[in-house]
């Protein structure tokens, strides 16, 4: 390995270059504390050798590395983890509870991977990625502690990018490994030693609201230095947290402009994110000449505008999801009932009825319900909804009253598992070529075809 592969620090701390998708553009941390070593993240099954190499220039045994510290378990971080403990007999591997049960059987990361860049890309780009036996895995979540050799690594829960994201404070230091929750910032955009920074979006789990609560989190330490995936050290991040919560809003704000553009969503986003790229380069001053830093971001750009739609898609799901638990407590609670049942209610004691029925119209003239206002707006089924429900526009509670009556209409609800819809030959496009499917996916199958 080059030795410019291997970037030292204070205190122990070094970076290896992890060669990702190009050089200086995704790291793995080695910490070395009194002849013990951890490792922050592994990056991909192809990024093994290096580390090993690392650890070999570092004078550091195979049997001295007691730590594989995930900060969060997508591949381009972790998928690398497998492999590496195999060849590092006395690692343990620590990760957010959100994300063990990934590490133990990765089949699932496998399968959404391969079925987004198929079989073949995937193994190229990731590598061969084994399950870590469960009894080396050691769950972290908020306030968990690990010691390196007496040198304290306190872990914070840290949603915004992914839901099974940390941090991780070093004690000796007082710096955060920070990874992808304060964004990226690349050496090639330093000017005069002065760092940037940029948020990342990629897929599946941005949330702004909690990104922002989790980057405050680390400036209200007082670090001097956190350490980032996308690249390496970065200083003075407190005077730097303000682009990155400005960038963030950009972001979610680029992508509600282009909530409802159908099949020209992705197109526009990934626009607007290399448009809001160059903006920066004129705000920070980055000397990079335009084509060359398109080229440097070429890959965040698209995993932001995909991020960007994850997000959106996810909004419009929980809001269908929302909505549906809304009708299924109504009916738990009693507010909603058949017309059967009330008339057998009325039938045992009419006045009884008759008086909680006068009581019950007095309460909803004090109070009337306010609708939804999410779900009162009009939308717009696609063209395979429409074949099942017309192609006006209408609120999302009209939409599920179609469909049920539809439903009903044509028998489709299961006999022997009515949570359970069977697909006729209209519906089965609408499901994603599937003959059955729940309730409860319908509702998220449903909402993908609403703009």
């Amino acid at each position: 390995m080059p030795p410019q592969d291997v970037f030292d620090y204070c205190e122990g701390i070094c970076a290896i270059d992890s060669v990702y998708d190009r050089r200086m553009q995704t790291a793995i941390h080695l910490m070395v504390e009194r002849g013990r070593a951890a490792l922050v993240d592994t990056g991909t099954a192809n990024a093994v050798p290096y580390v090993l190499k690392a650890l070999e220039a570092k004078g550091i045994a195979p049997e001295q590395v007691d730590y594989v510290l995930l900060t969060h378990v997508h591949l381009d971080h972790a998928g690398g983890a497998g492999q590496l403990m195999a060849r590092l007999p006395n690692v343990r591997l620590s990760v957010h509870p959100r994300g063990a049960r990934h590490m133990i059987d990765p089949r699932r990361l496998i399968e959404a991977t391969v079925a987004i860049y198929g079989a073949e890309a995937m193994h190229r780009t990731y590598g061969e990625v084994l399950p870590v036996p469960k009894e080396r895995v050691i769950e972290t979540p908020d306030g968990a502690r690990l010691a390196l050799a007496g040198r304290e690594l306190l872990f914070f829960d840290a949603p915004g990018h992914a839901r099974h994201h940390v941090v991780i404070r070093d004690s000796k230091t007082g710096h955060f490994f920070a990874w992808d929750n304060f964004g990226l910032s690349y050496r090639e955009l330093d000017r005069d030693s002065r760092q940037s920074v940029f948020p990342t979006s990629s897929p599946s789990q941005f949330d702004p609201p909690a990104l922002h609560r989790s980057i405050e989190r680390m400036p209200s330490h007082g670090p001097q230095a956190l350490y980032l995936a996308h690249f390496v050290r970065l200083t003075g991040p407190t005077a730097l947290a303000p682009d990155l919560h400005r960038l963030i809003d950009a972001h979610a704000a680029l992508a509600e402009r282009h909530r409802n553009a159908g099949a020209e969503r992705k197109r526009l986003l990934m626009e607007c994110v290399r448009a809001l790229v160059l903006e920066e380069k004129e705000r920070q001053g980055w000397r990079l000449p335009s084509e060359k830093l398109l080229e440097v971001f070429a890959l965040d750009i698209e995993l932001n505008a995909q991020g960007l739609e994850a997000w959106l898609d996810s909004k419009r799901e929980n809001a269908g999801k929302n909505e549906n638990f809304r009708l299924t407590s109504l009916w738990k609670t009693g507010i909603v009932r058949s017309t059967a049942a009330r008339r057998r209610e009325e039938s045992r004691d009419p006045k009884r009825f008759r008086n909680r029925s006068i009581r019950g119209e007095n309460q909803m003239a004090k109070k009337k319900r306010k609708p939804n206002a999410a779900f009162m707006k009009p939308m717009h089924p696609d063209a395979t909804l429409a074949a099942v429900i017309g192609s006006n526009a209408m609120p999302r509670t009209e939409v599920t009253k179609k469909i049920w009556a539809y439903i009903k209409r044509h028998g489709l609800q299961d006999k022997k598992n009515r949570r359970n819809i069977n697909a006729d030959e209209k519906l089965r496009p609408v499901f994603g070529g599937k003959g059955t499917v729940s309730m409860f996916e319908m509702t998220k199958l449903v909402s993908r075809r609403l703009k």
